[in-house]
């Protein structure tokens, strides 16, 4: 049996789903176990195989403080579920203001007390909507926090409002042209050691530059780029981050095999073999569909290979299976259910009452499985993020189908 909950502000929402037996009762409690059966019982579609609906738990009668929700599930065979539980706080309840606002103070870092803040100009009414300027100019540098609150008509202070800034220091104009520039990369060889460029002087330059990567290795670097201007001083610089790829090697030998595959790599030399001849290839292929080939979304790889031996990167290209495999085949699209899609952890696979999951297989983009199970529920989280062609084996057929990890 398996179960997860999801917890939105003071209800809970939770889908459960059991792999054999229909779901026969729900029951939950707080914090302390009062026994299998003993819990508060939660309306749901009687005699289900997959639950899958929404409810709304009460969290009325609890203390402040923080809570554990356990929910569990009983099937027709009186099994019970192991529970899961999640961990919530119930806080004060909020008082609503019904009284005007008519002052407001700020302060920043030091809480100088309630009504001795600096006070804020503000128009009487039931919300302040406001833009307000306060200045900043005697706050050293450094990272600070300023606090807002407010006072209504009958002398009552709101909680304040806070927001963390930084004051930094003020940057000094130029006043002369610029004469000089220079760049270098990742390391600084000192001010004025760097790679000199030419740029009209002027005050301000405004100039495309070609920089050579000639001798950097590949992998990731930074450039960084800075000014002198005519008082001889020296600008903070600008960087970029970039990154340098193989070179490739072009082929000069001609193609002498080409094969292809669908979906699953069978390793280089082993897929079927393409009739080919020359330097390049610009042909059409038919390529058949192998019998039994699931219905749904399918990629088609072809690669080549030169006299010297080596294989080319192989293309891709997506197609579509659909209409031509049977009725049950045709039908199986609509009995199952795939969610959520794009999927960031768990993606769940239903079918119909009458079907039955034989195994779920994953493939990444290279034709490599990535994944196997025999459950509708799969865990992709550590996988990376890409699209993924997910084929489902089932009693009455199979289905294939991409899905984008997030």
């Amino acid at each position: 049996m398996k179960a997860k909950i999801f917890f939105i502000f003071s209800c809970l929402i939770f889908g459960v789903v059991f792999s054999q037996s229909n779901i026969a009762s729900v029951e939950y409690f707080f914090d302390t176990d009062p026994g299998v059966g003993n819990g508060a019982v939660v309306a749901i579609s009687p005699d289900v195989e997959n639950l899958n609906q929404t409810l709304l738990i009460p969290t009325t009668g609890l203390s402040e403080g923080t809570h554990r929700l356990f929910v569990r599930a009983i099937n027709i065979d009186g099994t019970t579920s192991m529970y899961v539980h999640k961990t919530f706080r119930v806080g004060h309840e909020l008082i609503n203001n019904i009284s005007d606002i008519v002052e407001a103070e700020y302060f920043i870092n030091q809480d100088p007390g309630v009504g001795m803040g600096t006070a804020i100009d503000v128009l009487d009414g039931g919300i302040v909507d406001e833009t307000l300027n306060i200045a900043t100019s005697s706050l050293p540098v450094g990272t600070h926090r300023l606090f807002i609150r407010t006072k209504n008509a009958v002398n009552e202070y709101s909680l304040y409002e806070h927001k963390t800034f930084r004051v930094a220091h003020t940057p000094d104009n130029n006043n002369s042209d610029i004469v000089e520039a220079e760049y270098f990369f990742n390391q600084d060889p000192g001010v004025g050691m760097g790679t000199a460029i030419d740029v009209i002087d002027g005050s301000v330059v405004d100039e495309t530059l070609v920089v050579p990567t000639i001798g950097l290795p590949a992998g990731t670097h930074r450039i960084f780029l800075r000014t002198k201007n005519s008082a001889n001083q020296y600008s903070l610089y600008e960087h970029k981050t970039f990154r340098l790829g193989h070179v490739f090697d072009n082929n000069t030998s001609d193609i002498t095999a080409a094969e292809y595959f669908i979906d699953v790599d069978p390793g280089i030399g082993s897929a079927t073999a393409l009739t080919v001849s020359g330097n390049s290839i610009d042909e059409n292929f038919n390529v058949n569909i192998p019998v039994g080939l699931a219905q749904g979304d399918h990629y088609l790889y072809v690669r080549t290979k030169n006299m010297s031996g080596e294989w080319s990167l192989y293309e891709r290209q997506y197609f579509e299976v659909n209409g031509v495999l049977g009725i049950e085949d045709q039908t199986l699209e609509i009995d199952m259910k795939m969610y959520p899609n794009p999927v960031s952890e768990y993606l769940t696979v239903n079918v119909a009452k009458e079907n039955k999951i034989n195994n779920i297989r994953i493939y990444d983009l290279n034709g490599k499985l990535v994944l196997q199970e025999t459950s509708g529920n799969i865990n992709m989280s550590y996988l990376n993020k890409g699209i993924y062609l997910v084929v489902l084996d089932t009693k009455k057929g199979k289905l294939s189908k991409r899905v984008l990890k997030q």
